[in-house]
């Protein structure tokens, strides 16, 4: 009997945990950022990884995978980026530009002979997608994750979309 009273207790306050959630910005000049699943093959083969954005600006997101909508201006999410070998927790601040749709996209890179999260925010465009920037997380042993300053700001390029 004691342990269903503390089966109880634990299923009753299990909702009272729960925080703020971030609402999308549906305002004049809303951007939209997304994450997304890697392509099934490039995740086995290239290290690519599934990204969601857990937080906009401190606040839990609900979206997952799904696309998050703010405001112009800058903002720090925080993505998780899941691959095979590893993940990472990472805080990007970025300068959103109005009426703007945004992708991020992640892959495992060495860098000189370290592991590290490489972040690709790009701008969907007609055409492809256009590179903004490039920002780079060391992977630490543990597992853990630091958040390096960017190595590469890369100039506007034109790519192909995947």
């Amino acid at each position: 009997m004691r342990n269903y009273a503390c089966l109880a207790l634990l299923f009753l306050t299990a909702g009272c945990a729960t925080g703020p959630v971030y609402e999308n910005f549906n305002g004049s000049g809303a951007s939209c950022i997304k994450g997304g699943m890697a392509n099934v093959f490039k995740f086995y083969a290239d290290a690519d990884a599934h990204v969601s954005i857990t937080h906009v600006d401190g606040v839990a997101s609900k979206s997952g995978f799904s696309t998050v909508c703010v405001a112009p201006g800058v903002h720090t999410l925080r993505v998780n980026a899941v691959t095979l070998c590893c993940s990472s927790l990472s805080d990007l601040a970025l300068e959103i530009n109005e009426n703007k749709s945004y992708k991020i996209n992640a892959q495992v890179r060495k860098i000189d002979g370290q592991s590290h999260m490489a972040f690709a925010i790009t701008e969907e465009a007609a055409g492809g997608l256009l590179i903004v920037e490039e920002r780079f997380a060391k992977i630490t042993g543990g597992g853990g994750l630091e958040m390096a300053v960017p190595l590469i700001n890369v100039s506007p390029a034109m790519v192909s979309p995947k």
